[in-house]
């Protein structure tokens, strides 16, 4: 869907808890496709299985794309996105890998039909590699064998209609905040891609910046002002809560971490207390916080839809998401906006798909 007549709104496919192309174009069909005969763009997430299944029948597909106005390629998630307890396996294989590499450009070779004249594709991507897997002094190798790799694959796939690969920086990971996007530039594609920049951005995840305490105004601002393009940014909340002072309000928190635990993704934590930000890899590392401290500020990723202020026991940044779209749509920072809400409907045993990708697309509209 057109925006202001500047800005392409998609819905990203990753909501459908499918590892099968056929369930997944037929949800597609089904929920995303047309509200009241208005036709929507699609983001489509292409873990290895679901790419490999497009491939053998990629001319049937590519059509079904087309058709569909297919603007944005989720290339994150290398496993099925669904799998069972993927966590931190969400990760591999990283930049450093041949396979990382070999995924990713069938990818783009997949999709460089679609871009016809106008189309700008972006292609999104995992932020170089974990934290957990790496020490401060590997961090330099671990990205300069990314870069080498993310090099390669431009300089194989680039062409005059404009692919590009959209670096997704995510909390507890090599790239995780604005000054790591801008330190990354400025000392390493500066110097090692400056001339395939245009075709190396970012995609910017407004839950994941929620959840690093980065103000977004100053971080899009920061961006913009050091000329590093976006690919596409993507719209959801995150969960927050600030640490109750008494245990009795807290109990009710720790039952629902408790079970958002045992989600099949990681919801890293961030936590802040005064001036002081610590980072946490995942939900049960912060569990005793809420005993022990008050008035604790806790970030969690968790990708919550814009229309979700409350949700179950926490808040959500959800004003900081609305401010942010108001924002976006003031500056030409780039073409592509994508809603991405996949994690919350966990804590339902039933979900109306409809309803929910209708309010959101509503929502931000309408912002």
């Amino acid at each position: 869907m057109l925006i202001n007549k500047k800005y392409i709104l998609t819905y990203c496919s990753n909501i459908f808890k499918t590892k099968n192309l056929k369930k997944l174009i037929l949800n597609i069909k089904n929920y995303i496709k047309e509200f009241k005969n208005t036709q929507r763009h699609i983001s489509i997430c292409l873990s290895k299985n679901l790419l490999n299944n497009f491939i053998k029948k990629k001319q049937k597909n590519l059509f079904f794309l087309k058709k569909n106005l297919i603007r944005s390629i989720n290339g994150f998630v290398y496993q099925d996105f669904h799998k069972k307890n993927i966590k931190e396996k969400i990760y591999l294989p990283d930049w450093t890998s041949k396979y990382r590499l070999l995924y990713t450009k069938n990818i783009i070779l997949s999709i460089k039909n679609i871009n016809e004249i106008k189309n700008n594709i972006s292609v999104s991507t995992m932020p170089l590699s974990y934290k957990e897997w790496t020490t401060e002094k590997q961090k330099p190798i671990i990205i300069y064998k990314s870069i080498k790799n993310i090099i390669k694959i431009i300089s194989q796939t680039k062409n005059k209609n404009l692919i590009n690969l959209a670096i997704e920086p995510e909390p507890y990971c090599i790239l995780e905040c604005y000054l790591d996007i801008i330190n990354f530039y400025a000392i390493w594609i500066k110097k090692t891609a400056q001339k395939l920049k245009k075709h190396i951005r970012i995609c910017y995840d407004i839950c994941h910046f929620s959840v690093m305490f980065d103000k977004h105004e100053i971080a899009l601002k920061s961006i913009n002002k050091k000329q590093i393009k976006l690919g596409k940014i993507q719209i959801s909340s995150a969960l927050k809560i600030i640490t109750p002072q008494k245990l009795h309000y807290a109990k009710p928190l720790i039952l629902t971490l408790f079970k958002l635990r045992h989600s099949n993704f990681l919801h890293q934590c961030i936590t802040k207390y005064k001036k002081n930000i610590k980072i946490y890899n995942d939900v049960n590392k912060i569990i005793k916080n809420l005993l022990n401290k008050k008035n604790i500020e806790i970030k969690i990723h968790c990708h919550i839809p814009l229309y979700k202020k409350k949700f179950k026991y926490f808040n959500t940044t959800h004003l900081e998401t609305k401010k942010t779209i108001k924002y976006i749509k003031s500056q030409p920072l780039t073409k592509n906006l994508e809603i991405e809400s996949y994690t919350y409907h966990f804590f339902f045993k039933k979900f109306c798909y409809t309803k929910s990708i209708k309010k959101e697309h509503v929502i931000t509209i309408e912002e």
